[in-house]
């Protein structure tokens, strides 16, 4: 069975890795894309990592 998750918990595990300052630049590079327009790129290798982390954490 696939996990499923909500996209505003998957940025406020982003968010939180970016105010801890364990985010890497690639990380930090998408988060702030995020937020300036509104876009993320959900195929690139950084955003699934990030989903990937998200979902074997316990955030």
């Amino acid at each position: 069975m696939k996990k499923q998750y909500l996209f505003s918990h998957l940025m406020g595990f982003i968010e939180g890795k970016v105010v801890d300052g364990t985010a890497t630049p690639e990380e930090e590079y998408l988060y702030q894309d995020y937020k300036w327009y509104g876009k993320i790129n959900k195929q690139s290798f950084t955003y699934r990592s990030l989903v990937n982390q998200y979902l074997n954490s316990e955030y």
